[in-house]
């Protein structure tokens, strides 16, 4: 029964992981050890855990727990007269997320204007795919603090 359920959970954090590396900026590594955070029992824990757990090295987990902290989406926690540090899942993990996400497409689409500002208006074909996606980039720009509202509800 163990055996199933660590296949299963194993399953989980490598999925988890796979998705991460495939829609984010961020490592597998960094998905699998979110992953696991998620689901571990008490929903926090220490980086030497993550490694065994994770069978990773030191290093890998030491660079992906400081890249995770510093886009919140984890957050350490220690307890009174322990040296050790645990890691959780950020409760408003969503939120800080969603805000990554605008900040980033704001930026995308100050560099898209640089770029618009370069062609030649007469080359309507360059210019429209530059603004086609500045339109794409707008409407994500617009809809993201709707959804944050929605959340914060």
């Amino acid at each position: 029964m163990v055996k199933r359920y660590l296949d299963e959970e194993d399953a989980f954090i490598e999925q988890f992981g796979q998705f991460f590396e495939s829609t984010t900026a961020f490592p597998r590594i960094a998905g699998r050890i979110f992953a696991y955070l998620l689901i571990c029992d008490p929903p926090y824990t220490t980086a030497k855990h993550l490694i065994e757990r994770l069978n990773v090295s030191k290093s890998s987990v030491s660079n992906m727990i400081k890249l995770l902290l510093k886009t919140k989406l984890i957050g350490q926690i220690s307890f009174p007269g322990e040296r050790e540090r645990y890691y959780q899942v950020k409760d408003n993990c969503l939120e800080s997320i969603l805000t990554n996400e605008l900040q980033a497409v704001s930026k995308i689409r100050v560099i898209l204007n640089d770029g618009k500002n370069l062609l030649d208006e007469e080359d309507s074909k360059l210019s429209n795919r530059i603004i086609q996606l500045d339109r794409v980039y707008g409407i994500i720009e617009e809809e993201i603090p709707i959804i944050l509202k929605k959340y914060r509800e």
